[in-house]
């Protein structure tokens, strides 16, 4: 049982990882984005 809960919080962090990678990729597409339209 211990070792399903450490199983369980460690896919958590890495959950929480993935999240943030995906907004700092996101923010970064969001800014390409706007310096592309404010170029044009």
């Amino acid at each position: 049982m211990k070792n399903y809960d450490i199983f369980k919080i460690m896919y958590f962090f890495d959950w929480i990882d993935s999240l943030k990678l995906n907004q700092i990729v996101f923010t970064k597409i969001d800014s390409i984005r706007l310096t592309h339209f404010i170029k044009t």
